[in-house]
């Protein structure tokens, strides 16, 4: 299978993060639950969720790291601070980087991508960051 590259705002880092918790609850899934039907869409949605940073500072940092995306799709509302409009492209930018890790393995855009299937091309994907994770591990080895 010949991997998709994927197009991100996100750094290298957050998209290890981003794969690995795509690849967590698969795993489970495919050993618990092999062949239960998944929707896309509320799997990625609540993923996102998950992903953003709880804490206003680290979004700042996440976002700051990023080169500060403007998500195109924002439009601010009434009373919408800064930090809102932080949150909200941080939100886009980790739910279209797991949509298109979902989708790279689909035939076509009509056919749903299993779960094994999906499971094997973020690992793939994951696997070309592999060094990466393992310098960065090292690297915090040694600073504490």
């Amino acid at each position: 299978m010949s991997m998709e590259y994927i197009t991100t705002d996100l750094t290298l880092g957050q998209q290890i993060i981003a794969l690995d918790a795509i690849i967590e609850p698969l795993e489970y899934r495919l050993e618990n639950t092999p062949n239960e039907f998944i929707n896309w869409e509320d799997f990625t949605l609540q993923l996102a969720d998950e992903i953003v940073p709880v804490w206003n500072h680290e979004r700042v940092q996440w976002w700051l790291d990023m080169n500060m995306p403007e998500s195109e799709d924002y439009s601010p509302g009434v009373g919408d601070g800064i930090i809102d409009a932080i949150t909200f492209s941080l939100y886009m930018s980790i739910e279209r980087f797991i949509t298109q890790a979902i989708w790279m393995v689909a035939v076509d855009d009509y056919t749903e991508p299993t779960v094994a299937e999906v499971l094997g091309g973020v690992l793939e994907y994951r696997t070309q960051f592999g060094v990466a994770r393992g310098y960065a591990n090292l690297a915090k080895a040694i600073l504490n």
